[in-house]
């Protein structure tokens, strides 16, 4: 997707003569290194990706006491691992997302729809998980 997005406003570029206007709620997204602007969408793509994975590597309430107490230590190894990895590449995303205007807005609006996604889905299976902990108990 990086190279698709940069290639669109490559002067003789294949698409170039098809697009007319860059702008996008005032942000010309045919700029990279645009300063102060491209500074700000970066940190928010830092901040919605760093969110992102905050919630998604949280447990459920539900799930909280399954299995984490007696992990080996090759196991907290591995979990300290992913957790460096994960931290790394929201810097990664963030120093990228600086080169390009349009690669910044695209990686915003998908964290914040994977945001949106990965909540109501948590919500659901907490519904879910409770009406089958009701059914168990009722019997």
């Amino acid at each position: 997707m990086y190279g698709v997005v940069r290639r669109i406003t490559l002067a003789g570029g294949m698409y170039v003569s098809g697009v007319t206007n860059t702008n996008f709620f005032g942000i010309n997204l045919a700029n990279g290194n645009d300063g102060i602007i491209g500074m700000i969408l970066a940190g928010i793509v830092g901040g919605t990706m760093f969110l992102l994975q905050q919630i998604s590597m949280k447990k459920p309430a539900y799930a909280k006491n399954t299995g984490r107490q007696n992990l080996n230590p090759q196991a907290q190894q591995t979990e300290k691992t992913m957790k460096y990895v994960s931290y790394f590449m929201v810097i990664m995303m963030a120093f990228a997302s600086y080169s390009s205007n349009a690669l910044a807005l695209y990686w915003i609006f998908g964290n914040i729809y994977s945001l949106g996604q990965t909540l109501v889905n948590r919500k659901l299976n907490e519904k879910k998980h409770e009406k089958l902990r009701q059914k168990q108990i009722l019997g």
